[in-house]
């Protein structure tokens, strides 16, 4: 296991070139020393992601890792100061982390309110649809029965008219007749 750290430091010590690391790679440099009991080393990392780092999540694993190793050199005082600072940042954590699953159940509960007012919007859009086509149906059944109704009424007048013309054609030639027979009479 420690070959294989050694090698990792060796590869971080080559492509660094004299950049600034990132905190997770002080974090890994820092379990490097401490495996290979360089002590010291490793304290330089972890404090140096305590001061150059705004993630709290490598300040907390920074300032557990400084509270263990004071605390197994008998240094309490500093042992105990690492140990506030990891209560603290903890504590930040864990109001971030409460901070947010207030904001995720706010989201939560905004998206399922947003969810069911779109339920509701869409809703009273299919009732208007229905009504709409209750409507129109309503007004092309109101029309096709008032055309059945006048074309009833028209056929009703145009029989009665036809039935008025029949007789009239009928007693036209009853009086035809009659007078052909008047005449013939006369002559006789």
């Amino acid at each position: 296991l420690n070959g294989e750290a050694e090698k990792c430091y060796k590869h971080v010590l080559e492509i660094q070139n004299g950049c600034e690391l990132p905190a997770s790679t002080y974090l890994s440099l820092g379990k490097y020393f401490l495996l290979v009991e360089k002590v010291d080393s490793a304290i330089y990392c972890y404090k140096e992601i305590l001061e150059n780092t705004n993630s709290f999540e490598h300040k907390y694993d920074a300032s557990r890792q400084l509270a263990l190793i004071y605390d197994s050199k008998g240094n309490t005082e500093k042992a105990n100061w690492y140990a506030q600072q990891f209560i603290e940042i903890s504590d930040t954590l864990n109001l971030e982390k409460r901070q947010t699953e207030a904001a995720t159940t706010h989201n939560k509960y905004k998206y399922q309110k947003d969810k069911e007012e779109e339920q509701r919007t869409k809703a009273d859009k299919d009732r208007y649809y229905m009504i709409l086509v209750i409507a129109c149906f309503s007004f092309v059944f109101i029309i096709l029965g008032m055309i059945a109704i006048f074309t009833h009424h028209k056929n009703t007048q145009l029989k009665e008219i036809l039935g008025k013309s029949h007789e009239l054609d009928r007693i036209k030639l009853e009086k035809k007749n009659l007078e052909m027979e008047i005449l013939q009479q006369e002559k006789d």
